[in-house]
């Protein structure tokens, strides 16, 4: 029987390719698709997703829109660095969207859970405004689910959007609170933070062999990626890679080569420190670990995935 997937995203570039490795696994039945604020408007998220789709000649994925807005509804923290539409401004022609559905995605989160109940993998590669929404929805989401990945947060309090928060968690810091606090899956949440990211960056050499792949999902991988990949070229930066990480760690858990469990919490109130992990290393809190996070994914392994994938 195949493993039933839903993954919450917000349709940037880097979630594009995740989505794309998800998609290549025989083993894998994606049966949702649902779309959150964070890297671009969900109007923005909607052509992505569908572009997507059909490149990878997946339309009968149902996809669902979720939030337009953090919990709060008081965060923006678009970069910009997926251009406006998310995908890098690179297209302008337009695709069936028969895959869009009307319900809710969180609405359509807590059906489909409960429906296959101890089956579902959760994977969120974007703000988790739409997961907490479920959780308020359905309090006992967690306990039905069968395992969730999260990309998300960091542990060493160096942040990408703010001094000391991870974009996505900075996103909606409720959100994430509610999620990490709440959602209370049968194991542990598997974590993959900033930090395990920055250590999993593609050097060029590789980059340059994924850009000799001649299929056609890997042409709108170098198409949506090729101001951003440029850019970091040029200035020396490394090709860091996020979401792809959440996915492989839950394809092969022989990805994951460094991980500790511990209870995570998110901080709410810092002026500086809002949306920033707080790790409780020592156990101050006296609470049962609540993540398994990694730290550290097989290189080789990882590769070999991205590789297989755009094939």
């Amino acid at each position: 029987m195949k493993r039933k997937v839903i993954i919450d995203t917000d349709p940037g570039i880097d979630d594009a390719k995740a989505i794309i490795m998800a998609l290549a696994q025989p083993d894998w039945e994606v049966i949702a698709i649902t779309l959150v604020n964070g890297n671009c408007k969900i109007k923005h998220q909607v052509n992505n997703i569908a572009r997507l789709l059909h490149v990878c000649e997946r339309t009968e994925i149902p996809v669902y829109k979720g939030s337009e807005c953090s919990l709060l509804g008081n965060y923006d923290l678009q970069t910009g660095h997926h251009g406006v539409d998310g995908f890098g401004d690179v297209f302008t022609y337009d695709v069936n969207k028969s895959m869009i559905r009307d319900e809710n995605a969180s609405i359509a989160i807590v059906d489909l859970v409960k429906k296959y109940q101890g089956e579902v993998t959760l994977i969120t590669i974007g703000p988790l405004t739409n997961i907490a929404m479920a959780i308020r929805l359905a309090p006992s989401l967690g306990s039905q689910l069968k395992d969730c990945f999260i990309m998300g947060g960091n542990i060493h309090g160096h942040g990408n959007v703010k001094p000391c928060a991870e974009f996505n968690f900075a996103c909606d810091p409720e959100s994430a609170h509610i999620v990490l606090n709440e959602l209370r899956p049968p194991s542990p949440i598997t974590l993959v933070p900033l930090e395990c990211c920055n250590v999993s960056h593609l050097n060029w050499d590789i980059y340059k062999r994924l850009g000799k792949i001649g299929s056609k999902k890997n042409n709108f991988t170098q198409q949506i990626d090729r101001y951003t990949a440029r850019e970091k070229m040029e200035a020396g930066e490394r090709m860091i890679v996020y979401d792809e990480c959440a996915v492989a760690a839950a394809i092969d858990g022989n990805t994951i080569e460094d991980y500790f469990e511990v209870y995570v919490t998110v901080e709410l109130n810092g002026q500086y420190t809002r949306g920033q992990c707080v790790i409780d290393y020592e156990m101050y809190l006296k609470k049962s670990p609540n993540c398994k996070v990694i730290k550290k994914m097989s290189q080789k392994k990882f590769e070999e995935l991205i590789f297989h994938s755009l094939k």
